[in-house]
């Protein structure tokens, strides 16, 4: 009768009971040499970026599409190389004129790459004032005409509304997170009144839009870097029906709902 391995054994060999502490510190050494090398890729690629943007868009009749043309595929790159995949649905629901503001829950720091990677249109992203002096990302978005606003509000603050504003009307769309900063728990924050008012007082239409994973690939206060999917979906533009403050809340409520359906939507499909 062949006897069978004790329990703790393999083989006839014990196993150590170290082990599972010595696989979990093997495994952390090869997160923290894979987040080493992503940033470093990053740094590399978005500087070589920053560079060829910066140096061939002046040779376009349009400057800041060409720049955002650049841009794309560089970032797309990134992703690949560091295992993100990332998968969009609804194109068709942009509009093909006019201008319009692309609202988007808002979960990671990745978010605003990957709104910029997956959606091909020139538009201008508004985003805390803290991100322009962020070195090479702060930098290229200052060349690419986005905005920073100081959330305190006063003066300064209405005349950067006031110029985002003109941008809007002048034909060019915008892009924001209406929560204002990022989700500390996975779920939407309140949204701000500030750019609904806006889409309000030009009559253009809010199009809202759902991004899941990017707060799985880089976590809350946290540099490490994870291989996974990203998920965006947009969905059907929301024209406000009248310009009273009546239509403020109903219209909050609408982009609300749209973004968070496409959410579960996204969440249930993993």
């Amino acid at each position: 009768m062949t006897t069978l391995p004790r329990f703790g054994s393999l083989s006839g060999y014990r196993i150590s009971p170290y082990l599972p502490a010595i696989i979990a510190v093997q495994l952390m050494i090869k997160k923290i040499f894979f987040s080493l090398y992503s940033w470093s890729v990053f740094l590399v690629l978005f500087l070589t970026h920053f560079i060829v943007a910066s140096s061939v868009m002046w040779l376009f009749p349009k400057p800041y599409a060409a720049h955002m043309a650049i841009t794309r595929p560089f970032i797309k790159l990134i992703y690949r190389m560091h295992g993100v995949r990332l998968s969009i649905s609804g194109l068709e629901n942009l509009p093909k004129s006019g201008s319009f503001i692309l609202m988007a829950n808002h979960l990671s720091l990745l978010d605003i790459l990957t709104i910029l990677a997956a959606v091909p249109v020139d538009f201008a992203f508004v985003g805390k004032e803290e991100l322009a002096r962020v070195p090479i990302l702060g930098w290229d978005m200052i060349l690419a005409k986005h905005f920073f606003i100081r959330r305190t509000g006063g003066k300064l603050l209405r005349t950067q509304m006031n110029k985002i504003q003109s941008t809007l009307e002048g034909g060019r769309p915008l892009f924001v997170f209406p929560e204002g900063s990022r989700s500390h728990t996975g779920e939407m924050s309140a949204f701000k009144n500030g750019f609904f008012n806006m889409a309000i007082a030009a009559a253009v239409p809010i199009v809202p839009c759902a991004i899941t994973g990017t707060d799985h690939i880089l976590k809350r206060n946290s540099l490490m870097i994870h291989h996974g999917d990203i998920k965006i979906s947009v969905g059907a533009p929301v024209l406000p029906l009248a310009s009273s403050e009546d239509a403020l809340e109903p219209l909050k409520e609408q982009v609300r709902r749209q973004i968070q359906e496409m959410v579960d939507h996204q969440s249930s499909a993993i």
